[in-house]
């Protein structure tokens, strides 16, 4: 038995280290290494990508590992792959928009993507000179010249007028300037000979007859999370190297960069810059180029202070707090620190009933906070007859809470007691003489009978009924009839001898 249950313990364990290693094994599949090999020189390599549905960075993207040898690495969104969706780029000058393979190639050597080995490619680029006065074409009479100090060189005869042109790969991976096109005038037909620095990323054309273009100005906006990282935010020169311009935010915090229109130079280089609005208020941005920072300073800039509980208030049922669950009734209500950090209140004379309150924590910032029970709910209690005293107490630090109930003593009836009878004296009735009431006479009115003659009869022998005897033993009911029999006979006699003749008994 013991040894099934240790065997089950180890299986159980096994089971949990498996698990434990499956949210690497997913996480390790929802990425791919990516390699980039810098045949130009950048001092640092970026990679940008778009369209993952995990994470996007900002602009100019994240900051690939150089391996030494020429390759950077970085492991990008798998699902970015098959589609348009990365870039490699040194802050400024870029490859054109790629498309990760599917096939396994994973590294793109500056024109187009093979497999990564590690081996030193010694990739020779060709660059070429492409615009208006070529149609644009990466042909072998466009290609530029490797000179000696790194840079790539060609000369053209060019006639009058005004040309567009940039230095490119043939495939479009790269292109100088990265941005906007750059722009030639010549006033007169001459040779012009263009230079590609490589290294700085610049292009730059030169003859006796070459119009230098005015300067454009440049202007740095301010582009961030309060204004859509748009440019509607143009910074002042100050002429002393820094840059500056000040807007109105509400409380927030903001993720912000300082740079040109077209994002060819941008301040921080790396990650976005970022400000906390405490309070709302006028920040001041300045950028300063001598040494690439921008900060933002204003009266609400910073950290908030910390919100911290002013007083604890009692509100609930208006018998207990005066009000009906009103915070702002604070006079009775508001509960007294104790020396052990512990918050009580008390209350007296509280009639009988059901009562519910809660605890309101009134904090630094004007807001409130309703403190329940460990579920949230309402702390209720009952008193039966009259509380003397309530007293209520919580402590902040652990979130214990206390209800002791003094109830006053509750007078009690008395029993009823059932009165003992007594007899009552008797008592003689005085006697009362009846007042004499004399009859008043009536006269009877004489009335004359008709004298009748009696039809002469013989006589019949009377004979006298069978009365039963009551001597024997008969019912009662039976012997009530004898009674009632004699009296009738007895009656039958009266009546013949009144009238006839005396009846013998």
């Amino acid at each position: 038995m013991k040894t099934n249950h240790k065997r089950l313990v180890g299986i159980l364990l096994c089971l949990a280290m498996v698990l434990a290693m499956l949210p690497l094994a997913v996480s390790a599949a929802d990425t791919v290494t990516v390699y980039y090999y810098n045949a130009t020189n950048w001092s640092t390599v970026n990679v940008y990508w778009w369209g993952s549905a995990d994470t996007n960075p900002e602009w100019p993207g994240v900051t690939m590992t150089d391996l030494g040898n020429g390759y950077w690495t970085y492991d990008v969104p798998a699902d970015i792959a098959g589609k348009e969706g990365i870039i490699f780029n040194n802050g400024s000058a870029q490859t054109s928009n790629l498309t990760l393979p599917t096939d396994g190639k994973n590294c793109f050597n500056g024109t187009e993507w093979i497999t990564y080995t590690g081996e030193d490619l010694d990739i020779q680029l060709d660059y070429y000179l492409r615009g208006d006065m070529n149609g644009w074409e990466a042909t072998d009479a466009n290609k530029m010249t490797e000179q000696a100090d790194g840079t790539y060189k060609i000369t053209m005869a060019l006639t009058a007028g005004t040309y567009e042109y940039k230095a490119a790969l043939a495939d479009w991976s790269w292109s100088c300037p990265a941005g906007d096109n750059a722009t030639v005038t010549i006033e007169s037909d001459c040779d012009v000979t263009f230079v590609l620095d490589v290294a700085n990323n610049t292009v730059t054309a030169t003859a006796d007859s070459v119009v230098e273009p005015e300067p454009v100005p440049e202007v740095y906006y301010l582009r961030g999370d309060m204004n859509g990282w748009d440019t509607s935010a143009p910074m002042t020169d100050n002429g002393d190297g820094t840059w500056s311009i000040t807007m109105d935010l509400e409380v927030g915090t903001y993720e912000y960069k300082a740079g040109l229109e077209d994002w060819s130079v941008a301040y921080p280089a790396d990650a976005n810059a970022t400000v906390i609005v405490s309070s709302a208020c006028a920040v001041t941005f300045v950028l300063n180029l001598n040494d690439g920072t921008v900060t933002a300073t204003g009266a609400g800039v910073g950290e908030p202070e910390p919100v911290v509980v002013e007083k604890y208030v009692i509100a609930g049922s208006a018998g207990l707090c005066g009000a009906e669950w009103d915070y702002t009734v604070e006079a009775g209500n508001t509960m007294t620190a104790g020396a052990d950090g512990i918050y009580r209140i008390t209350y007296t004379n509280i009639g009988a009933g059901a009562y519910e309150f809660k605890i309101v924590a009134i904090n630094s910032d004007d807001t409130v906070t309703w403190i329940g029970d460990s579920e949230g709910n309402n702390f209720s209690f009952e008193v039966e007859y009259l509380a003397e005293m309530v007293e209520i107490e919580y402590d902040p630090a652990t979130g214990d809470y206390g209800i002791a109930i003094v109830e006053a003593e509750q007078p009690t009836e008395p029993e009823p007691t059932e009165p003992e009878p007594t007899e009552p004296e008797p008592t003689e009735p005085e006697p009362t003489e009846p007042e004499p009431t004399e009859p008043e006479p009536t006269e009877p009115e004489p009335t004359e009978p008709e004298p009748t003659e009696p039809e002469p009869t013989d006589p019949e022998e009377p004979t006298e009924p069978e009365i039963p005897s009551e001597d024997e033993d008969l019912p009662c009911i039976v012997k009530l009839w004898i009674k009632w029999w004699k009296f009738y006979i007895y009656m039958v006699n009266k009546y013949v001898s009144y009238w006839c003749m005396p009846i013998a008994e």
